[in-house]
């Protein structure tokens, strides 16, 4: 997501939401290197008809900019750099 984002959309900044309640995938936002930014009290749910439910839970927004962005192939080669021992 962030490299289709990033590389070839050109965006400047990546957003993410997700429920309060759901730790794993805050969990996953936050090990990607997105960070938390705010809350949106009483977000409204759709169910999978696209319906509008009764039901209201706060959402977490998580984001990255362009700058906070490592590509895959340059995070690799850093982590060879820094494991790499001289002999």
């Amino acid at each position: 997501m962030l490299q289709f984002g990033f590389d070839d959309l050109h965006l400047w900044r990546v957003e993410a939401r997700c429920y309060e309640a759901n730790v794993s995938s805050e969990r996953v936002l936050s090990k990607i290197g997105m960070s938390y930014e705010r809350s949106l009290p009483s977000f409204g749910l759709h169910d999978e008809d696209d319906e509008a439910s009764e039901s209201l839970m706060d959402v977490k927004v998580y984001s990255m900019y362009r700058e906070q962005y490592v590509h895959p192939l340059q995070k690799k080669d850093l982590q060879t750099l820094v494991s790499d021992k001289p002999q």
